[in-house]
């Protein structure tokens, strides 16, 4: 996710200046903290041969946006800064809500990074208003969530099971 934004950001904004980019993380995340603070913080941590930066985790947990939240910050990261505009946190009730409204309403299979980052498109939109352009990456798909969000028992361990309208509740086993 992080070489996703970091290239991602890069290439826009050298190529269009203006366009806004925002980093979408769960809450708990480190990633989160340093978008808003510019705090990587002094804690050092080895990802695989390098040392890279340990920020303070933000406010809150995430069960259930497996693969984002991280803790680190990856040499992919380095210099995203420079190109991002800000950064939106998203609760894990909402990118439930979101992964099942695509699926039933949109036909679409996705898993909660990809509703995350649907989650935090519609919120930017709301926050920007008419007349904006905006653009997501469908990231993951739902496959790869069979063992939680589609597994009655998970959702109800993490309260997230009535978070979703019953219609949406349909298969869940």
């Amino acid at each position: 996710t992080g070489g996703t934004i970091g290239g991602v950001a890069r290439y826009l904004k050298q190529n269009k200046p203006s366009t806004k980019v925002y980093l979408l993380d769960c809450h708990g995340s480190a990633l989160h903290s340093w978008a808003s603070t510019g705090d990587k913080g002094t804690e050092k941590v080895l990802a695989g041969e390098r040392w890279c930066n340990k920020p303070k985790m933000s406010a809150g947990s995430s069960p259930a946006t497996e693969g984002i939240g991280n803790s680190i910050v990856t040499a992919n990261m380095e210099g995203l800064l420079d190109y991002i505009d800000g950064s939106m946190q998203v609760k894990d009730g909402d990118v439930v809500r979101m992964v099942f409204k695509l699926l039933h309403e949109e036909g679409i299979f996705v898993g909660g990074s990809a509703g995350l980052n649907v989650c935090g498109a519609v919120e930017l939109a709301k926050k920007l208003g008419p007349g904006h352009t905006i653009v997501t990456v469908l990231c993951d798909s739902g496959f790869k969530y069979g063992s939680k969000f589609f597994s009655k028992q998970w959702m109800e361990e993490k309260g997230l099971l009535k978070e979703l309208p019953p219609q949406h509740q349909v298969g869940i086993e």
